[in-house]
Parts: C-alpha cells; structure tokens; sequence
C-alpha cells in the first residue's frame, strides 16, 4: 500500500468572493488574505501527477482546476522505516521500543507476526542506517 504525503500548495486569489469556504480537492479551508498556503493532507504516494482543483462554496462559478499540478513523490516500502522518512534510522528504533511488548496489532512490529518483540528489534538493527530500497 503506498505511503501517504503532505504537500503545501499557495493559492493567489485575485478576486475571490469575501465569504464562504475553499474547497480544495474535496476538503473545505477558511478563506484568508491572498496568498494562502493550503496544506493538501492524505495524497498516495505513487510518482504519478497530482490535479488540484478550487472552487468557492459562496460562488460556485469561480472555481479552477490545475492538471498535473505535482508530482508525487515514490512511496517507501521499507518495513522497518516506521516513521515514514525512507530511512531506518533512531527514531525508528525509538518507536519500536516504546511498542516493545505489545502482543497483538502492534505498531512495532516489522516481521509481520502481529508483536514488538526481539526478532523485530533485530530486524531494525539489521536495516539500521540503510535507504529505502524502492
């Protein structure tokens, strides 16, 4: 399953409507001054083009979509990368250590038995300092 990203997008309104919402792929934001950064929360991370699109709740007519606004990044498949950077690193190990024990779903758990035990300790530091292998 591909890894989720944040992306920040800046919105330049030249003349928007003064009330109502924003709504950017689906996701309503507060209107603001121009320029607005939107945090676009969520995307798959798939090295495919990402379309943006903008409308206004107040005027539904004043809307805009941008076609392969961004790239997204590749998603990681990395198991023992459990916080997300593509890298097996301390604070990986600082995650499992903190799940360690947990017997059942666990967060820590990187050789798929469902628990944080040794064996994914070992996994961790077998993996240690290594880049995400894509």
């Amino acid at each position: 399953m591909p890894r989720s990203f944040l992306a920040s997008y800046v919105l330049f309104i030249l003349a928007g409507p003064a009330t109502g919402l924003i709504e950017v792929n689906g996701v309503l934001y507060l209107t603001a001054e121009s320029p607005q950064t939107i945090n676009l929360t969520g995307l798959e991370a798939k090295r495919l083009p990402v379309d943006v699109s903008v409308h206004f709740t107040a005027e539904t007519t004043c809307s805009a979509v941008f076609e392969n606004a961004f790239i997204a990044p590749i998603s990681c498949y990395f198991l023992t990368d459990l916080s997300g950077n593509g890298l097996t690193e301390v604070q990986d190990v600082l995650l499992l250590l903190a799940d360690f024990g947990c017997l059942e779903e666990c967060t820590g758990d990187v050789t798929g038995d469902g628990a944080s035990t040794i064996e994914d300790v070992l996994a961790i530091l077998s993996a240690f300092g290594q880049p995400c292998m894509l």
